[in-house]
């Protein structure tokens, strides 16, 4: 297997070797760990299962003679897990509680396929509820508010008064062009 620099795998063996599950992992927002499997068939060496990377999760279930369950979630919605129960001998796919049987082949086209389906018929999420004003950020805002128009006021009354009394009084000196030090 060849593994890219700086990606994490993790390796289960079914219990009686003949499966393998290779785990990508990746890191996704604070700390999630995100496992994405793909199934081997170490007697073959063949590749029996595998979904398109990341976001998708897996965690593995061992039973016997050929069969395991493989848990899928999305991330990161990862309330909702889709059992996947294989039969490698008879090379089939049972997805969750559907007795229908699908050969391996079609398994990431269902999964994909159940996902987009599932977020087509979810509900939206409800709104947030309406953020209620605290009274003191209210005063403070209406005072600071009525402050800066005094200001303005006020800036803009004594700018009039400047332009209509004419020219400065004789006890305010002009400020000279050069400063000497």
């Amino acid at each position: 297997m060849h593994k890219p620099v700086g990606m994490h795998y993790r390796i289960e063996l079914s219990p009686d070797g003949r499966f393998r599950i290779e785990y990508a992992e990746n890191e996704g927002r604070m700390s999630h760990w995100v496992s994405t499997p793909a199934v081997f068939d170490t007697t073959r060496e063949e590749l029996i299962f595998a979904l398109g990377g990341f976001p998708w999760h897996g965690e593995e279930a061992w039973e016997a003679d050929g069969r395991f369950t493989l848990v899928i979630s999305q991330y990161p919605h990862g309330g909702y897990g889709l059992p996947l129960h294989f039969d490698a001998d008879a090379m089939t796919v049972r997805i969750a509680t559907d007795p229908q049987r699908h050969p391996i082949e079609q398994a990431q086209r269902l999964v994909e396929w159940h996902f987009q389906r599932r977020a087509r018929l979810a509900p939206p999420p409800a709104p947030p509820p309406p953020r209620k004003a605290d009274p003191k950020q209210v005063v403070l805002g209406l005072a600071l508010g009525l402050l800066l128009i005094a200001v303005a006021a006020m800036g803009a009354y004594l700018w009039q008064q400047a332009r209509e009394s004419g020219p400065a009084p004789y006890w305010v000196a002009p400020l000279p062009n050069t400063i000497d030090f």
